[in-house]
This record gives C-alpha cells, sequence and structure tokens, in this order.
C-alpha cells in the first residue's frame, strides 16, 4: 500500500476538527462526507484521523467539566500529531534507506560532488546521488535542493523529483519537491524539464510549477532563486502551500491547513530566520493568524 500524501493528511485531520468543534452543523458534515467518498486515499487518511480520537480516550466522547476543557484541544491535537508521526513512519524509513545525504528541520548543508558539483540541500530534505563514467543521477527524495552543475558534456547531470526529471549539462538551478506540487527555478545557464510526456526548455529567470492542476510558468529574478540559502524567500504568485513548505524546513512544525487554503497564491518576501513570524506573515496574506495547538502543532485561524 502507498504512503498517503501529507497533504490529504492534514486536511483530513484539519476536516474532523473543523467538525468536531461544530458537530450540528449540517453543512460541515455534508462537506466531509463529500471529501471523505472522493477519493480512496481520502477514505484511509479519515480513517487515520479518526483513530487518533480514539486513541486520546474517552474523554473525546463524553462532556468535560469546564477546567478541563481548556486542555481538550491540546489533547485531540497532542493524538492527531501521533496519528500523523506513524503514518509517515514507514515512508521516513523508505527515505533514509534510499538516501545518500538526509537533513533535518532547520539545519541545510552543502555536497560537494566527485564531479565538482556541488548542491545546497535545504533542511528536511533528503536526496540520493549516483554518478559513474556515463552520467550523474541524483533523486530529490524530500525537499528542496539547489544544484551548481560542473559542465561536463560526456556526462548528463540528470535530477528526478518525483515524475519530474530535469536534465542539465552546465547551470544553476533549483529544484522543490512539495506534496502537490514540484517547482524547478533557473538561475543561469539552461535545464530541460520533462513530466507525464511533456518536455519544456527553462532558461535564466524561469520558474516552471508542475502540479496536479497542470503547468504554470512564470518569471523570478534570478538571485531569488533558492534564496532559503540566506535564510529568506521570495515568491511572486506562488502557492502558499510552497511558502509554507520553506517555514516548515526551517521551522520543523506541522500546519493542519487544508489543500484550499495551500493552493492559493501569494506574493512577497519572508524571512526564514525567524519561522513563526514568517507563518505569522504568510497567513497575514490570507486575512489569517496562526494558532498554536501543541507544541510545534499549528493551524490557521480567522484574526
Amino acid at each position: 500500500m502507498t504512503a498517503l500524501p501529507a497533504r490529504v493528511l492534514t486536511e483530513a485531520a484539519d476536516r474532523l476538527l473543523a467538525l468536531r468543534a461544530a458537530p450540528d452543523d449540517l453543512a460541515r458534515q455534508s462537506e466531509a462526507r463529500a471529501w471523505v467518498e472522493a477519493h480512496p486515499d481520502h477514505r484511509r487518511a479519515w480513517g487515520l484521523a479518526e483513530r487518533a480520537w480514539v486513541a486520546a480516550g474517552d474523554a473525546l466522547d463524553r462532556p468535560l467539566p469546564r477546567a478541563v476543557n481548556r486542555n481538550r484541544g491540546r489533547r485531540i491535537a497532542a493524538a492527531l500529531a501521533a496519528c500523523l508521526a506513524l503514518a509517515f513512519a514507514l515512508p521516513e524509513v523508505r527515505v533514509r534507506l534510499a538516501a545518500d545525504a538526509v537533513t533535518p528541520a532547520g539545519a541545510g548543508r552543502t555536497l560537494a560532488l566527485d564531479d565538482g558539483s556541488t548542491v545546497a540541500l535545504a533542511g528536511d530534505s533528503a536526496l540520493a546521488v549516483d554518478l559513474d563514467g556515463a552520467a550523474r543521477r541524483l533523486r530529490l527524495l524530500r525537499g528542496a535542493a539547489y544544484f551548481e552543475v560542473a559542465p561536463d558534456a560526456a556526462r548528463p547531470f540528470t535530477v528526478a523529483a518525483g515524475a519530474v526529471t530535469v536534465t542539465v549539462r552546465g547551470t544553476g538551478f533549483a529544484v522543490g519537491r512539495g506534496d502537490a506540487v514540484t517547482t524547478v527555478a533557473v538561475a543561469h545557464g539552461r535545464v530541460e524539464v520533462r513530466a507525464e510526456g511533456e518536455t519544456a526548455v527553462l532558461d535564466p529567470g524561469e520558474r516552471l510549477e508542475i502540479g496536479e492542476t497542470g503547468r504554470r510558468l512564470s518569471a523570478v529574478d534570478p538571485a531569488d532563486v533558492a534564496l532559503w540559502r540566506a535564510d529568506r524567500l521570495a515568491v511572486r504568485d506562488a502557492p502558499l502551500g510552497e511558502v509554507l513548505d520553506a517555514i516548515a524546513r526551517r521551522h520543523g512544525g506541522g500546519y493542519l491547513i487544508g489543500g484550499d487554503l495551500r493552493a492559493r497564491r501569494v506574493t512577497g518576501v519572508f524571512d526564514l530566520s525567524d519561522p513563526e513570524r514568517a507563518l505569522v506573515a504568510l497567513l497575514a496574506t490570507q486575512r489569517l493568524v496562526p494558532r498554536r495547538i501543541v507544541g510545534n502543532l499549528w493551524r490557521a485561524a480567522e484574526k
């Protein structure tokens, strides 16, 4: 059985929390039911979220005294966080077995490859490297990376991120692999991007998003490509989820934020050296504020 995408798990948790907060809301019940029935992955994710409620104990199913009610959300969120951690346990083991380099959240690193190329690996990222006399093949298993490729006409340099493959011979470019969107941005040189039978050639200052809803080509200042290396992130009309992923790689937090909100477009410059402040600034673009559920687990709320 394949691992569930993180966005599906977080949306299931988000919908369950909303429904439990207003159990008599018929509209929410109908929306939740429609979402669960829309895809087999939704049903699996919903089952995991519901089991997290059961794991929180009988206290979830009976009224609590007012003094205890204050901590109800914390216990609920802790159970959901435990559920999500279990859901990610096996995929994490697979990533670590396949990777040659893994970084924890908040701690990127720079790799010097044998061919003279360098890779700046963001926090909470994983990379597999396979260099031989005929080709240079890398796989971004998770997260984001910036590649400065040493020229070698005889050995193409390819980076695979899921179903997306980038091929170059000598250039500087960034790849970000999210749950719903993979992005490629070019600082200098030229790259060829292939995905689902289609090919695109990107020049400096071009950025390509490839996701479930299709492709989106946009302009980017070459100086802003992989700006996360300087603990900043500059985006123009980018998915909110992309910024959220960058904050998570720097912060290590969890975010119960649904797919609809993650798909909204944002523009701005965010300071990743202060991830909580960056999260506040990001959600402010949507007239929302972050609310800490427990520990490093957050959700978006109306102001």
